[in-house]
C-alpha cells in the first residue's frame, strides 16, 4: 500500500483563503494514482506490466474500400496497463497508384491507344479488366488480367468513351458496382519510313483529311457518360 496516499491512489490538499476553504485532490505522485507501490519491480517491465513488442497481424480488406477508410482489429492495439485489456488497432486505408487503371470512386478508367488507322476504320480489340487471370505477371502487364472484347466504331473520335456497366469497384457492404470506363487515345508514331511518309503525304492531299472542330476535354465526356450535370 502507498505510504503517501493510503492506498486512496489520490492526495488532498486542503488550503485556506478569504473565500474560505478549498480542498484540491490530484493523483498521488508517489504511487501515480494505483494505490499501491511494488518493492521489488521487474527488470523487464519495471513494474508496467507490459513491454514493446511487434506482431504481424493479417488483416481482411473488403472490397470497396478507399483511401480514407479504416479498419478496426479488436484486441490487437497496445496491451492495456496492469493486466488491462488490449487496445484495438486501428488500419487506415491509403491506396497505391495502379499503372494500367484510374479509379473514380467505383468506376474505373483505363486509357486504350489506338493507331490512326484503327480509329479510322473501326474494329474488334481487346480490353483488359480488373479481374486477374495470372497473379505471376506484374501489374503493368496487360496479360495478367482478364480481357474484354469491346467494338471501336469507324470514325471514332479521340477522347471517346465506351462504358462497361459493372465491371468496376464493388461498392463498399453492397452487391452493386461501378462502371469500367475505356478512353479512347491515339498512338502517334516516331519513326516513320520513306513508304510511310509517302502514304502519309498522300493521304493528306485527301479531301476526307480535315482539321478536327474543337472536340470535349475528358472530363466533360466522363460526365455525359456518369450523367453528371
Amino acid at each position: 500500500t502507498c505510504p503517501t496516499c493510503q492506498g486512496a491512489g489520490e492526495v488532498r490538499q486542503v488550503s485556506q483563503s478569504i473565500f474560505g476553504r478549498f480542498v484540491n485532490v490530484s493523483a498521488c505522485s508517489q504511487c501515480r494514482g494505483k494505490g499501491t507501490i511494488i518493492t521489488n519491480p521487474c527488470e523487464t517491465c519495471r513494474g508496467e506490466g507490459r513491454v514493446r513488442g511487434e506482431e504481424t497481424v493479417e488483416v481482411n480488406i473488403p472490397a470497396g474500400v478507399m483511401s480514407g477508410n479504416y479498419l478496426s482489429v479488436q484486441g490487437k492495439g497496445n496491451a492495456g496497463p496492469n493486466s488491462g485489456p488490449n487496445g484495438d488497432l486501428i488500419v487506415v486505408i491509403q491506396e497505391k497508384d495502379h499503372p494500367l487503371f484510374v479509379r473514380h470512386e467505383n468506376n474505373v478508367v483505363f486509357d486504350y491507344y489506338a493507331s490512326f488507322p484503327e480509329l479510322a476504320m473501326g474494329g474488334s480489340v481487346e480490353i483488359p479488366t480488373l479481374e486477374v487471370a495470372d497473379k505471376e505477371l506484374p501489374h503493368e502487364n496487360p496479360d495478367r488480367y482478364k480481357k474484354v472484347e469491346i467494338t471501336i466504331p469507324a470514325g471514332t473520335q479521340v477522347g471517346k468513351v465506351f462504358r462497361l456497366r459493372g465491371k468496376g469497384i464493388p461498392e463498399l457492404r453492397s452487391h452493386s458496382k461501378g462502371d469500367f470506363l475505356v478512353q479512347i487515345k491515339v498512338w502517334i508514331p516516331t519513326k516513320l519510313s520513306a513508304r510511310d511518309k509517302e502514304l502519309l503525304g498522300d493521304l493528306l492531299k485527301s479531301e476526307n483529311i480535315q482539321a478536327p472542330k474543337k472536340e470535349k476535354g475528358f472530363f466533360q465526356r466522363l460526365k455525359e457518360v456518369l450523367n453528371f450535370e
